[in-house]
């Protein structure tokens, strides 16, 4: 059977998979709405940029007081040029996002990658179906705190985020993170963008160009690949950010300057 691409399931790495189910605090959900929360934005401006000849699209949603963008789409599209162009295939558009209090409080993010979303206002048309990335808007100087009791993973996290410019103080129980805007811009531009396009080449390599021409042989790798250990896609992300910058350290040099 030949896939249709439009038969893609809209809940494929989300929380509509069952994550997080039982807890108690959740983000509320519009009850005839279809899109998740990630998905629903306010007031926006839309840019469309060209990527290596292809049509990528930023949709910035409208900052609330104190909060800022890390890039303007200009500064994106400088930073997407230097991808290579198959890692890109499929990938339509990137939304500067403008989360909630509670999206923050409950699910903190510097940025995350939507397999397939469906961006809007309401139950208006969408703005842009597809694979998204995320960078989420930042509160400027808005500390935050991290247990002192870190595994691994998040050990190397905030290793990550010392390297970025985030200022790190250990009061001896915990660690108070205070961004500035040239952290965050290092962080979300340099880091967390070519993580999550790392998701994605890592999604298109086992699943979308495998499958592409069967359905069933579609549905049977996405399952595969969502079966596996979080930490290992994790681990293939964080490889494919580390080489996209040691590749392109002059180039990510240079854009830091100009856009200083």
């Amino acid at each position: 059977m030949q896939r249709d691409a439009t038969r893609r399931n809209r809940n494929i790495g989300t929380a509509a998979q069952g994550h997080g189910r039982n807890n108690r605090l959740t983000i509320p959900q519009a009850s005839l709405a279809e899109r998740r929360w990630e998905e629903l934005v306010g007031a926006t401006k839309q840019e469309v940029h060209l990527v290596h000849g292809r049509s990528v699209q930023v949709i910035t949603e409208e900052l609330n007081p104190g909060y800022f963008h890390c890039c303007d789409a200009g500064m994106l599209r400088r930073v997407l040029d230097l991808f290579p162009p198959e890692d890109l295939e499929g990938m339509g558009a990137v939304l500067l996002r403008q989360p909630t209090r509670k999206q923050i409080t409950l699910e903190p993010a510097w940025g995350r990658l939507t397999y397939f979303a469906d961006v809007g206002v309401g139950g208006e048309r969408p703005l842009y179906e597809g694979p998204l990335v995320t960078l989420e808007a930042q509160e400027i100087g808005r500390p935050f705190v991290w247990p002192k009791s870190l595994r691994p993973d998040g050990q190397r996290e905030l290793d990550r985020m010392r390297e970025d410019g985030h200022s790190i103080e250990d009061d001896g129980r915990r660690y108070r993170i205070t961004p500035s805007i040239e952290s965050v811009r290092n962080t979300q531009l340099m880091r967390t963008l070519p993580h999550e396009i790392g998701h994605w080449v890592d999604y298109l390599q086992k699943v979308e160009r495998p499958g592409r021409v069967d359905l069933e042989a579609w549905q049977s790798l996405q399952a595969r690949y969502f079966q596996r250990p979080t930490v290992e896609r994790e681990k293939f992300a964080h490889r494919y950010a580390d080489d996209f910058r040691k590749a392109n350290a002059k180039a990510l040099s240079a854009n830091r300057a100009v856009d200083r």
